[in-house]
């Protein structure tokens, strides 16, 4: 005898399962329980996210960011704010939002994600000092895997608790017993809905002040000074 919620267990514990088709069991599992807001979370992780407003904080890379002049190649840029110029600037990124299929994609490659994406800062520092500085995001790899064993856990933490309420699912069907003991009981997921907000302000007053940012870069980050001084010497 097979059980829907016992098989997803079972898959969620397999590393050689994909979490998309992870994603595509668990959201047969919540379709037939109609448990409509863990459905829409998968959906989201299956199509990707429209914006930063459904974003949840997992799903927020983090990396380095490097620049590069002609005559030094590419450097990491340092200091204190470097998390929070990268925070703002990836929000432009479209990798931000890919759908899990994408993400997994990038994951298996084993290597770092190198994203050129920060052309209003670029034309920002031509500007003011006339010089072809180039910005990259450099996305490190075990974050992408961070966020793809963030869903494997939360798929396998809320198959846990759906077994803990005797929801198991015989062959490919629920019983109406099931289906009302699940609408019954909150899940996991919905602190994880809930949760989406928790860090959209901080990343939204980065987009929001692009040009705040871009300046602590300027202004802030001595190494690029020095390196632009030298150049224009």
């Amino acid at each position: 005898m097979s059980y829907l919620v016992l098989d997803l267990q079972k898959e969620a514990l397999d590393p050689s399962i994909s979490t998309l088709s992870l994603l595509r069991k668990a959201l047969l599992v919540a379709t037939k329980l109609k448990l409509e807001d863990f459905k829409e979370w998968i959906n989201s992780e299956l199509n990707g996210y429209q914006n930063m407003l459904v974003l949840p904080e997992y799903r927020h890379l983090k990396g380095l960011i490097e620049y590069h002049l002609p005559s030094h190649g590419w450097r990491p840029i340092v200091g204190d704010d470097q998390d929070e110029i990268f925070e703002s600037l990836q929000g432009r990124s479209k990798y931000l939002y890919s759908a899990i299929s994408d993400l997994e994609i990038l994951f298996n490659q084993s290597k770092n994600l190198q994203v050129r994406d920060a052309p209003e800062l670029e034309r920002k520092i031509y500007d003011f000092y006339s010089i072809d500085l180039k910005i990259m995001l450099c996305i490190m790899n075990v974050s992408i895997g961070r966020i793809l064993e963030t869903i494997r856990n939360t798929i396998l933490r809320w198959s846990l608790e759906l077994e803990e309420k005797g929801i198991l699912g015989e062959g490919m069907t629920f019983s109406q017993q099931e289906k009302e003991s699940a609408a019954q009981h909150k899940y996991e997921i919905n602190n994880i809905i809930q949760n989406f907000y928790a860090t959209v302000g901080a990343v939204q007053t980065g987009r929001e002040n692009t040009a705040n940012v871009n300046q602590t870069i300027i202004s802030n980050n001595s190494e690029i000074l020095q390196e632009i001084a030298t150049i224009r010497k």
